[in-house]
């Protein structure tokens, strides 16, 4: 099998989403759940598993 210089048979490395980046630097302050969750309030359902995939587990 050969492979041409503009492919790879490694995965790339996808960049984080603005909403992952976003998540990533407020989850260094205390309030960052209850920022989570006044966001899912705010949000329509149909984005909230973007919302907590990003977000993270709270345990």
């Amino acid at each position: 099998q050969n492979v041409s210089k503009n492919q790879s048979s490694v995965p790339k490395k996808t960049n984080p989403s603005m909403l992952e980046q976003t998540c990533s630097l407020i989850r260094n302050f205390p309030e960052y759940l209850d920022v989570v969750v006044s966001v899912a309030r705010k949000t329509d359902g149909r984005h909230w598993a973007d919302l907590f995939s990003a977000a993270g587990r709270s345990t």
